[in-house]
């Protein structure tokens, strides 16, 4: 029975091992989204300020110009006033929602 279950454990243990992938890097999947690097880590960090994942943010919409943001708190951005909010939130060191709860306005 202890032969058995041995057994049993290593040809699992093979068999999980077998099936493993190296995870994917920012490279692999900027080239998965059809993105320069710098645009995947842009996308990304875009993302990750709207507690959104990558995938979710990049399929917010088709044209990238018209697509609208939906901010944490509800309220609906374009997509270039959010560009504006995102460089000034940037440039004082806070977060967006920091950047829009404070009020700044105006860019």
């Amino acid at each position: 029975m202890k032969t058995l279950s041995l057994a049993l454990v290593l040809s699992f243990s093979l068999l999980l091992t077998a099936c493993g992938s190296a995870p994917m890097t920012d490279a692999d999947m900027a080239t998965k989204y059809g993105l320069s690097l710098e645009e995947y880590q842009e996308q990304k960090e875009a993302a990750a300020r709207m507690n959104m994942t990558i995938e979710d943010h990049l399929n917010m919409g088709g044209d990238n110009s018209s697509m609208n943001h939906t901010m944490p708190d509800g309220k609906v951005m374009k997509n270039d006033e959010m560009d504006s909010h995102e460089k000034a939130a940037s440039d004082m060191g806070m977060t967006l929602q920091e950047h829009i709860d404070a009020g700044h306005t105006g860019h």
